[in-house]
Parts: C-alpha cells; structure tokens; sequence
C-alpha cells in the first residue's frame, strides 16, 4: 500500500535565527491543526530543557 506523508523542504538564512525558526514552527503548526497547544507546550518543554542545559555549561544562571 502507497505511505502518503508530507514533507517539507525548508532553507533558512542560518545568520537570522530567531525568525527563521519562529517560520518553521508555524509551517509545522499549519500542518497540524488541532494540535497546536500540545505541540507549542512539547517544544516549551525541550526549550526550558535547553535553556538548563546550555545555562549549566556555561555557568549562567536561568
């Protein structure tokens, strides 16, 4: 049986960051209607994880 499955080619200008991440995350959210809190409150989830993690290895306090 033929898998059907998006996907998603996507080039960001890497010099700009926050922006171009905050595209992709929408890009991902337009696919996924209805999921929208539970998908922003995961990647929270791995943001706040991040955040400890880099914050620990540099010795900067959250």
């Amino acid at each position: 049986m033929a898998q059907i499955t998006h996907k998603l080619e996507i080039l960001v200008n890497a010099a700009d960051p926050v922006p171009e991440i905050n595209n992709v995350i929408l890009a991902f959210l337009q696919l996924h209607s209805g999921r929208e809190t539970q998908i922003l409150t995961e990647l929270q989830s791995e943001i706040a994880a991040a955040i400890k993690h880099y914050s620990n290895e540099t010795g900067e306090s959250e």
